[in-house]
């Protein structure tokens, strides 16, 4: 795989690939909404409350209209939520991105998501979640910014800061060199050909859709039971 011609959203090399895992739907399986088989959100929109942000009700992933049309090579997906830090110039993931599935239990599709009498969309359905989307590292970062200023000696991807007068950038470190411990990889063939590998654990859990928990509970327990 020659990815020598693909920048990252920071215009710098690649420095991971993802593996991603899309729900087929081919059995109907899981209602759709628009054709999409997945709500999509972040951490915060499945706590246990439900109300808080039910903005996954209203995204869906439009290039996973599965079965009917298969993710294509140019497609773009939703990702992590990340916060960018310009003097550090790192990126700190503040939560990655979650699929929804809702059990379809209709003989023809319906939607995942559950309306008001408006037709407006009031609170996350049932359901399950999962991550898609898995990095695995093939570069890593320094630890140190480099800084320079002269614009012929630096990076294409180095930012210039007005309050030092210099460009600023982190190097890619070279393959099989560790800046510490965990910082750095190694391809360890003779052909110096990088196999990805990533051992996953994929989890699908599930969505608690009784969040009202301060009111009593439907069944009270009797004041005695038999054996008093």
């Amino acid at each position: 795989m020659d990815i020598s011609d693909y920048s990252d959203n920071l215009g710098r090399p690649l420095i991971d690939l993802y593996l991603s895992v899309f729900v087929v739907n081919e059995p109907r399986l899981w209602k759709t909404k628009e054709g999409c088989p997945v709500g999509i959100g972040w951490d915060w929109n499945f706590i246990p409350n439900g109300i808080e942000d039910p903005d996954p009700n209203n995204n869906i992933e439009s290039n996973l209209t599965t079965p009917w049309n298969l993710p294509q090579s140019g497609d773009t997906f939703t990702g992590a939520f990340v916060e960018y830090n310009e003097w550090e110039l790192t990126e700190r993931i503040l939560s990655e991105i979650s699929h929804k599935l809702t059990f379809n239990n209709e003989e023809t599709d319906g939607f995942s998501f559950y309306h008001d009498n408006d037709g407006a969309i009031e609170e996350i359905a049932g359901g399950y979640y999962y991550q898609p989307h898995h990095r695995i590292p093939i570069r890593t970062l320094s630890e140190a910014i480099t800084v320079h200023k002269n614009f012929e000696y630096v990076m294409e991807y180095s930012t210039f800061s007005m309050y030092e007068g210099l460009f600023r950038w982190r190097e890619i470190l070279p393959i099989g060199f560790y800046e510490s411990e965990t910082n750095g990889v190694d391809y360890p063939f003779v052909n110096g050909v990088h196999y990805p590998y990533i051992n996953l654990i994929f989890n699908i859990k599930p969505i608690i859709i009784d969040k009202n928990y301060t009111r009593p509970p439907l069944l009270t327990l009797p004041r005695y039971d038999d054996c008093e």
